[in-house]
């Protein structure tokens, strides 16, 4: 496995702190942001580091030489393009240098994240290229992602030269993190020698020759772009939280059903009509407290997809607004799962392959056993929150505490 560093920006936004030095040298604390991330990188087993910069290049090796002795396990190496290239065309340049794919990292990011598990997510998907996201604080400063079923990218929305974009209404925050997965044929294939990586996402998924797989790998781990002075700042005033600072940290979980306990269960069950109205404040109020020491998924029982009455499409873009609403509170959703089976027949539209009696349809627990399989799950001190029998029964099931949303 190998992860790439893109550290050959200036930061010009940073350069009243940094006095010449490229931006990846910019210090937290008493390490630099590109030594903060070799260090991530060692915590996932990685041992094939690529740096690729530009801008004065030799201060990054002489920083890589004066602390390689702290990371002997890894193999780090450097390469210096001829001249600015832009982000896709120093990976072009470098492109003997790739394996045949590789996990990116921009070299303005603090991260702390399950890197092999993003890695082995594109590899399941057969991703030409994975895009991480997750919410962001500032959209109108932030490439947007507009997100499919099945973990596809539908749109890509990049920010404007003036970083102050209008907000598509039509899709939540989600932002693109500056964390991926490639295979080196995409690069290839797509970047010339002055490109920008970015672009070139963009580009590529209305290209009419070659349609590249493009997934996502949405995230609630800890990823912070210290592209400015004030965001820098931030994160050396940061108390993050247990799974924030380490994903393979073991942690509770909550289970939160959606209608009728975070919303108002709709009479207009499609997803695309649906208001989002966050209507108990007591239930937020707990939510708040708990993501503290818990993760929160929401886990929803949505047989109108089976009857055919909405597509799986809109009920993942509801899901992840709904999760934005929540963000502003400050309930930081690690993931969003639904079933959309239903074993009775005889809808006009309905989807036949998904009328089946299945394990995932509340209140069996097989959503809770795939998130248990995705993540470091504690059991003994999870819990479901919900407002029906079904998720009383979920909690049965589970062997875990039920708290009634209606009753908080």
């Amino acid at each position: 496995m190998q992860a790439v560093i893109l550290a050959g920006g200036k930061g010009t936004r940073l350069q009243s702190l940094l006095k010449g030095k490229p931006k990846c040298l910019a210090p937290i604390g008493q390490k630099t942001i590109l030594e903060h991330q070799i260090i991530e990188i060692t915590k996932s087993n990685i041992q094939n580091i690529l740096i690729i910069c530009c801008y004065e290049s030799q201060q990054v090796i002489n920083h890589i030489n004066q602390i390689k002795d702290n990371y002997k396990s890894l193999n780090i190496s450097v390469f210096v393009e001829d001249y600015p290239g832009g982000t896709g065309g120093a990976l072009a340049a470098a492109l003997n240098k790739l394996n045949k794919d590789f996990l990116l990292i921009m070299g303005d990011l603090f991260i702390s994240l399950n890197l092999p598990k993003i890695y082995n997510f594109g590899r399941k998907c057969d991703s030409d290229a994975l895009l991480v996201c997750k919410y962001t604080d500032h959209p109108e400063d932030s490439d947007l992602i507009g997100l499919m079923a099945n973990n596809y990218v539908k749109n890509f929305f990049l920010r404007d030269e003036n970083r102050n974009q209008i907000m598509h209404n039509k899709i939540p925050p989600i932002g693109n993190s500056g964390v991926f997965y490639f295979k080196k044929e995409f690069i290839k294939t797509f970047c010339t020698e002055l490109c920008d990586i970015h672009q070139i996402i963009f580009s590529s998924l209305s290209n009419k020759v070659k349609l590249p797989r493009i997934n996502y790998f949405f995230t609630a781990e800890f990823i912070k772009d210290l592209g400015s002075v004030e965001r820098l700042s931030e994160v050396n005033k940061l108390n993050l939280l247990p799974y924030q600072m380490d994903s393979r940290i073991k942690s509770p979980a909550i289970f939160l059903d959606k209608d009728n306990t975070i919303i108002k269960d709709p009479k207009d069950k499609n997803p695309r009509n649906i208001k989002i109205d966050l209507f108990n404040r007591r239930l937020i109020n707990l939510l708040v407290k708990l993501n503290k020491t818990h993760r929160i998924f929401i886990t929803t029982n949505q047989p109108g997809i089976a009857k055919g009455f909405f597509k799986e499409d809109d009920l993942v873009n509801h899901l992840f607004t709904l999760g934005s609403h929540l963000f502003s509170e400050n309930i930081n959703i690690s993931g969003f799962y639904f079933c959309p089976h239903h074993p009775q027949k005889g809808f006009e539209n309905e989807i036949k392959e998904l009328k089946i009696s299945c394990n995932c349809r509340k209140p069996n627990p097989g959503m809770c056993e795939k998130i248990s399989s995705e993540f470091n799950i504690e059991f003994e001190k999870s819990f479901v929150i919900g407002d029906s029998i079904r998720d009383f029964q979920l909690a049965k099931n589970m062997n875990i505490k039920f708290i009634n949303a209606l009753q908080l």
